[in-house]
This record gives C-alpha cells, structure tokens and sequence, in this order.
C-alpha cells in the first residue's frame, strides 16, 4: 500500500471514530468530492456554511467544536458542512473547486445561499461572526414572496404608495347622530 492510500484510509478511519464517539464535529456535513459538493452545497434549499480544510490541520481543528455547536443550534434553518479540500500530502482535492472559489488556504470558510457565495472568512474563530451572517442569510431567505403575504393579510405585495390601504384607516358610515 502506497503513502497516500495509508493516509486516506487513516483518514476515512478517523471520520468514522469522529462519528461513532459523537466528538466535536459529529454534526458537520461532510462533503467528499465535487459531485457532493454541487449537490449539497450548491444545491441546497438552505444556506450551507462550508469549511474548508485539510486533514489534521491543527487550526482547522480548533474551528469545528464552535462550528459544531453552530450546526447544532440552526439544525432545520442551515447546514454547517466540511469539505476536506486538501489532503494529507497538500495536494487539492478538487482543482476546479480550488479554482472557482479561489481558496488557497485553510481554513476558509464561505456561506452559500442558494448557491452563490455570501461571504467568506479565513482563520475566523470567532463563532458569533458566523451567526450574525447565518440570521441575515436566513432573514433574507424568510423576506420572499409567501412571507409578505402572510404579513400583508394575503396581499403578495403592498398597496402602491399613491393608493391607501382598504384595511388601513378604513372609516365607517356616519349614521347621522
């Protein structure tokens, strides 16, 4: 077995123990390859905030206990997810990702909402930073159309601003007294 073959399986085995003991980093998603990675970063329903990172990158590990909490805490709302985008022997796992999203170094993480880059950070351990831009990601997800219409009273779209509302203001038939 060559070196590579032993650190990938070394690898493979130690997400597996990540998962079984339920350490820090059980609830990230793990992303392998670009075909997950279109499907369920690129393709997801909701925001996805990825991390980049290499295999035993020791600052890459400080980061997912606070990314694990993370995931935890907008379960349903958000996927906090993990892509290992660089192997043991620094070799990128996926050029055409490297090169779209021009991440060189770990760790990076970037927030993806419907697909498009929102935001990115690099060597950010400071997990609130995360959160502000998770709630503007989910409050902008949670501003469409339905969401209007629930607050207008069934109205996609408010009255133009030269006409009053029905609702609003509306006064009653003077009944002569």
């Amino acid at each position: 077995m060559g070196a590579a073959a032993c650190l990938a399986r070394v690898a493979r085995s130690a997400d597996r123990l990540l998962a079984a003991a339920h350490l820090p980093g059980y609830n990230l998603l793990p992303i392998r390859g670009k075909t997950e990675f279109k499907a369920k970063v690129l393709g997801a329903d909701l925001p996805v905030l990825v991390l980049f990172h290499k295999t035993l990158c020791p600052t890459c590990v400080w980061m997912e206990p606070g990314l694990d909490r993370l995931a935890d805490e907008y379960r349903g709302r958000a996927v906090i997810a993990r892509y290992k985008h660089i192997n043991p022997l620094f070799i990128h796992t996926s050029w055409s990702i490297t090169k779209k999203y021009k991440v060189y170094l770990v760790p990076t993480v970037i927030l993806f909402v419907a697909g498009q880059e929102r935001g990115r950070w690099f060597m950010e351990y400071d997990m609130d930073i995360y959160r502000q831009a998770l709630d503007a990601a989910l409050a902008e997800t949670t501003t469409g159309p339905l969401d209007r219409a629930i607050r207008l009273g069934g109205n996609a779209e408010p009255p133009p601003a030269d006409q009053p509302d029905a609702s609003a203001g509306a006064t009653q038939p003077d009944s002569g007294g």
